[in-house]
């Protein structure tokens, strides 16, 4: 995760735990997911936000929470298709009711974007908005 330190790993139990300091909480990450984390940040969909959304482009701290969050996608989003009038909300603060319904506004917002204006399907399964709302560092 960009913008966390690391600041060592750990035995705990059958799996190393990374210890790390993210905007002064203290957060025990599986070492798999902190590399999963890692190669997700540096990967083109990451990057190309960064240069659609000021937000995204300014912080590199908790850069991954702020994407899981819903917010940044919903904005860029609303740049590719600004129909929808349905709000989502701009200020999370790591409540895991208003992450999942941000995800979900999303994930509705490109099931109609590709239904209505490309007249595509999607076929492929989507997301798990509940699994990701309530734990985004699970690396599932």
């Amino acid at each position: 995760m960009r913008g966390a330190e690391l600041v060592g790993t750990e035995t705990v139990g059958p799996e190393p735990v990374c210890a790390a300091m993210d905007g002064g909480h203290s957060l025990r990450i599986d070492v798999t997911v902190w590399k999963l984390m890692e190669l997700f940040l540096q990967s083109l969909l990451v990057a190309w936000v960064k240069t659609l959304s000021p937000v995204a482009s300014g912080k590199e701290d908790n850069l991954y929470m702020h994407l899981v969050d819903g917010i940044l996608l919903n904005q860029v989003m609303l740049e590719i298709d600004p129909r929808p009038n349905q709000r989502f909300h701009q200020h999370v603060n790591n409540h895991v009711n208003l992450r999942i319904e941000n995800l979900t506004i999303l994930v509705r917002h490109i099931k109609t974007f590709y239904q209505e204006v490309l007249q595509q399907l999607i076929v492929m399964s989507l997301p798990d908005v509940f699994m990701i709302g309530k734990d985004p560092l699970s690396g599932e």
